[in-house]
Protein backbone atom coordinates (compact mmCIF):
# COMPACT_ATOMS: atom_id res chain seq x y z
CA UNK A 1 0.00 0.00 0.00
CA UNK A 2 1.50 3.49 -1.19
CA UNK A 3 0.12 6.66 -0.04
CA UNK A 4 1.11 10.71 -1.19
CA UNK A 5 -0.05 13.47 0.96
CA UNK A 6 0.67 16.97 2.05
CA UNK A 7 0.47 18.78 4.97
CA UNK A 8 0.45 22.48 5.34
CA UNK A 9 0.41 24.73 8.22
CA UNK A 10 -0.26 28.92 7.34
CA UNK A 11 0.32 31.05 10.47
CA UNK A 12 -1.26 34.37 8.93
CA UNK A 13 0.18 37.38 8.45
CA UNK A 14 2.19 39.46 11.24
CA UNK A 15 3.16 42.87 11.30
CA UNK A 16 6.71 43.86 10.90
CA UNK A 17 8.95 46.07 12.99
CA UNK A 18 12.64 46.88 13.18
CA UNK A 19 15.00 47.20 16.03
CA UNK A 20 13.50 50.71 17.06
CA UNK A 21 9.71 49.54 16.51
CA UNK A 22 8.92 51.41 14.01
CA UNK A 23 6.37 49.18 11.57
CA UNK A 24 7.69 48.06 8.24
CA UNK A 25 6.56 45.19 5.87
CA UNK A 26 3.92 42.79 6.96
CA UNK A 27 5.01 39.35 6.33
CA UNK A 28 4.05 35.44 6.70
CA UNK A 29 4.70 32.30 8.10
CA UNK A 30 4.09 29.05 6.74
CA UNK A 31 5.34 25.27 6.55
CA UNK A 32 4.45 22.50 4.45
CA UNK A 33 5.44 18.85 4.09
CA UNK A 34 5.22 16.13 1.12
CA UNK A 35 4.89 13.00 2.43
CA UNK A 36 5.22 9.74 0.30
CA UNK A 37 4.09 6.66 2.82
CA UNK A 38 4.40 2.64 1.98
CA UNK A 39 3.36 -0.15 4.13
CA UNK A 40 3.10 -3.63 4.54
CA UNK A 41 1.63 -6.88 6.34
CA UNK A 42 3.67 -9.89 6.77
CA UNK A 43 1.76 -12.87 8.69
CA UNK A 44 1.00 -10.78 12.17
CA UNK A 45 2.80 -7.81 11.50
CA UNK A 46 2.36 -4.38 9.92
CA UNK A 47 5.13 -2.22 9.05
CA UNK A 48 5.39 1.12 7.34
CA UNK A 49 7.85 4.35 6.67
CA UNK A 50 6.96 7.61 5.74
CA UNK A 51 9.40 10.01 3.72
CA UNK A 52 9.44 13.54 4.31
CA UNK A 53 10.15 16.63 2.33
CA UNK A 54 9.40 19.41 5.05
CA UNK A 55 10.00 23.76 3.97
CA UNK A 56 9.56 26.61 6.20
CA UNK A 57 9.46 29.79 5.71
CA UNK A 58 9.17 33.12 7.92
CA UNK A 59 9.35 36.17 6.00
CA UNK A 60 12.60 36.49 3.72
CA UNK A 61 13.98 33.29 5.51
CA UNK A 62 13.97 29.24 4.31
CA UNK A 63 14.43 26.11 5.92
CA UNK A 64 14.27 22.47 4.73
CA UNK A 65 14.61 18.88 6.12
CA UNK A 66 14.05 15.54 5.27
CA UNK A 67 12.22 13.29 7.78
CA UNK A 68 11.29 9.88 8.07
CA UNK A 69 8.29 8.18 10.54
CA UNK A 70 9.04 3.85 10.86
CA UNK A 71 6.78 2.28 12.47
CA UNK A 72 5.20 -1.77 13.00
CA UNK A 73 2.72 -2.96 14.28
CA UNK A 74 1.75 -6.33 16.35
CA UNK A 75 -1.72 -7.89 15.58
CA UNK A 76 -3.01 -11.12 17.21
CA UNK A 77 -4.50 -13.49 15.27
CA UNK A 78 -7.08 -14.63 17.69
CA UNK A 79 -8.08 -11.63 19.86
CA UNK A 80 -8.32 -8.01 19.77
CA UNK A 81 -5.01 -7.07 20.68
CA UNK A 82 -2.99 -4.57 18.91
CA UNK A 83 0.49 -3.41 20.04
CA UNK A 84 2.41 -0.55 18.05
CA UNK A 85 6.13 1.22 18.33
CA UNK A 86 6.45 4.15 16.06
CA UNK A 87 9.73 6.53 15.68
CA UNK A 88 8.51 10.25 14.30
CA UNK A 89 10.96 12.30 12.83
CA UNK A 90 14.24 10.74 11.97
CA UNK A 91 16.29 12.64 9.95
CA UNK A 92 17.81 15.98 9.19
CA UNK A 93 17.97 19.59 8.67
CA UNK A 94 19.12 20.34 4.73
CA UNK A 95 18.83 24.20 5.43
CA UNK A 96 18.51 26.16 8.31
CA UNK A 97 17.04 29.84 8.20
CA UNK A 98 20.15 31.61 9.19
CA UNK A 99 23.99 30.50 9.44
CA UNK A 100 23.46 31.20 13.21
CA UNK A 101 20.71 28.59 13.51
CA UNK A 102 20.59 25.07 14.98
CA UNK A 103 17.62 23.25 14.50
CA UNK A 104 17.03 20.01 14.31
CA UNK A 105 14.44 17.69 13.78
CA UNK A 106 11.57 16.85 17.00
CA UNK A 107 12.22 13.04 17.01
CA UNK A 108 10.03 11.13 19.39
CA UNK A 109 9.24 7.75 20.23
CA UNK A 110 5.66 6.55 20.86
CA UNK A 111 4.14 3.02 21.61
CA UNK A 112 0.69 2.56 21.64
CA UNK A 113 -1.62 -0.58 22.14
CA UNK A 114 -5.45 -1.13 21.69
CA UNK A 115 -7.21 -4.45 22.72
CA UNK A 116 -11.14 -5.32 23.48
CA UNK A 117 -11.96 -7.65 26.50
CA UNK A 118 -13.38 -10.62 25.90
CA UNK A 119 -17.55 -10.22 26.32
CA UNK A 120 -17.49 -6.92 26.77
CA UNK A 121 -18.72 -4.17 24.18
CA UNK A 122 -15.21 -1.63 25.11
CA UNK A 123 -12.28 -0.74 23.27
CA UNK A 124 -9.58 0.77 25.10
CA UNK A 125 -6.24 2.64 23.48
CA UNK A 126 -3.19 3.71 25.19
CA UNK A 127 -0.57 5.69 23.50
CA UNK A 128 3.05 7.08 25.03
CA UNK A 129 4.57 9.59 23.48
CA UNK A 130 7.40 12.01 23.65
CA UNK A 131 9.24 8.87 25.20
CA UNK A 132 12.38 10.53 24.54
CA UNK A 133 11.86 13.68 26.06
CA UNK A 134 11.63 13.08 29.67
CA UNK A 135 11.39 16.69 30.68
CA UNK A 136 8.29 17.52 28.89
CA UNK A 137 6.51 19.45 31.31
CA UNK A 138 5.93 22.66 31.53
CA UNK A 139 6.03 24.91 34.92
CA UNK A 140 6.32 28.42 35.71
CA UNK A 141 6.27 29.11 39.40
CA UNK A 142 5.48 33.18 38.52
CA UNK A 143 2.23 32.14 36.31
CA UNK A 144 0.89 29.40 38.43
CA UNK A 145 0.40 31.05 41.93
CA UNK A 146 -2.38 28.64 43.25
CA UNK A 147 -0.15 25.50 41.27
CA UNK A 148 2.09 23.11 42.79
CA UNK A 149 5.20 21.83 40.69
CA UNK A 150 3.89 19.07 38.61
CA UNK A 151 5.54 15.82 40.48
CA UNK A 152 6.69 12.39 39.16
CA UNK A 153 2.97 11.06 38.85
CA UNK A 154 1.45 14.08 37.02
CA UNK A 155 4.83 14.13 34.78
CA UNK A 156 4.68 10.75 34.11
CA UNK A 157 0.76 10.99 32.37
CA UNK A 158 2.08 13.69 30.58
CA UNK A 159 2.92 11.08 28.63
CA UNK A 160 0.02 9.44 27.94
CA UNK A 161 -2.98 9.98 25.88
CA UNK A 162 -6.20 7.26 27.21
CA UNK A 163 -8.95 6.59 24.33
CA UNK A 164 -11.95 4.21 24.76
CA UNK A 165 -14.64 3.21 22.52
CA UNK A 166 -18.17 2.17 23.07
CA UNK A 167 -19.09 -0.68 20.49
CA UNK A 168 -22.64 -0.53 19.78
CA UNK A 169 -22.44 -2.61 17.00
CA UNK A 170 -20.47 -3.21 13.79
CA UNK A 171 -21.12 -0.12 11.96
CA UNK A 172 -21.27 2.53 14.98
CA UNK A 173 -19.53 3.21 18.17
CA UNK A 174 -18.89 6.37 20.27
CA UNK A 175 -15.36 7.58 21.58
CA UNK A 176 -13.99 9.70 23.83
CA UNK A 177 -10.18 10.39 24.62
CA UNK A 178 -8.05 11.84 27.44
CA UNK A 179 -4.97 13.93 26.88
CA UNK A 180 -3.07 15.06 30.43
CA UNK A 181 -0.46 17.31 29.18
CA UNK A 182 -2.86 19.35 26.86
CA UNK A 183 -5.40 19.39 29.78
CA UNK A 184 -2.31 20.69 32.33
CA UNK A 185 -1.00 23.35 30.70
CA UNK A 186 -3.67 24.60 28.22
CA UNK A 187 -6.59 24.73 31.02
CA UNK A 188 -6.51 28.56 33.01
CA UNK A 189 -7.19 28.57 36.34
CA UNK A 190 -10.26 30.07 36.27
CA UNK A 191 -11.88 27.95 34.27
CA UNK A 192 -10.89 24.15 32.70
CA UNK A 193 -13.92 23.30 30.71
CA UNK A 194 -13.31 20.25 28.37
CA UNK A 195 -9.87 21.45 27.77
CA UNK A 196 -7.69 17.74 26.81
CA UNK A 197 -11.10 16.06 25.84
CA UNK A 198 -12.53 14.74 22.44
CA UNK A 199 -15.70 13.21 21.92
CA UNK A 200 -16.82 11.50 18.86
CA UNK A 201 -18.64 8.39 16.72
CA UNK A 202 -17.95 6.51 13.78
CA UNK A 203 -20.84 5.25 11.94
CA UNK A 204 -20.09 2.57 8.47
CA UNK A 205 -22.81 3.58 5.64
CA UNK A 206 -22.80 0.83 3.19
CA UNK A 207 -19.42 1.18 1.80
CA UNK A 208 -18.44 4.40 3.52
CA UNK A 209 -16.84 5.52 6.84
CA UNK A 210 -17.99 8.51 8.39
CA UNK A 211 -16.18 9.54 11.69
CA UNK A 212 -16.89 12.54 13.60
CA UNK A 213 -14.57 14.23 16.59
CA UNK A 214 -15.00 17.17 18.89
CA UNK A 215 -11.36 18.22 20.38
CA UNK A 216 -11.18 20.84 23.08
CA UNK A 217 -7.54 22.53 23.47
CA UNK A 218 -8.96 25.39 24.94
CA UNK A 219 -12.04 26.92 26.80
CA UNK A 220 -12.76 29.16 24.21
CA UNK A 221 -13.45 26.95 21.73
CA UNK A 222 -13.70 23.62 20.55
CA UNK A 223 -12.15 22.07 16.77
CA UNK A 224 -14.57 19.59 14.87
CA UNK A 225 -12.84 16.77 12.68
CA UNK A 226 -14.79 15.14 10.07
CA UNK A 227 -13.64 11.96 8.15
CA UNK A 228 -14.84 9.99 5.30
CA UNK A 229 -13.26 7.01 3.92
CA UNK A 230 -13.69 4.00 1.76
CA UNK A 231 -12.18 0.90 0.10
CA UNK A 232 -12.00 1.57 -3.10
CA UNK A 233 -11.49 -2.22 -4.06
CA UNK A 234 -14.84 -2.78 -2.17
CA UNK A 235 -16.83 0.09 -4.04
CA UNK A 236 -16.02 -0.64 -7.26
CA UNK A 237 -15.15 -4.52 -7.20
CA UNK A 238 -18.11 -5.71 -9.29
CA UNK A 239 -19.81 -8.50 -7.98
CA UNK A 240 -19.14 -12.03 -9.51
CA UNK A 241 -22.52 -13.59 -10.59
CA UNK A 242 -20.70 -17.58 -10.18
Amino acid sequence: MFALGVQSMNYGDFSGMDQTGTITDDFSANETALVLSHSRQISIFKLGVSAKYIQGAIESYRSSALGFDIGGSFIHPERELVVSLLFKNLGFVMSDYSATSSESLPTDLQVGVTFKPDHMPFRFTFTGYNLMNTGAAYYDASLSVNEEAPGSIDKFFRHVNFGAELLLGPNFNLRVGYNHLIRKELRIEEKAGFVGLSLGFMAKIKAFELAYSLSSHHVDGAKSYFTLSSNLNRLFKKKSII
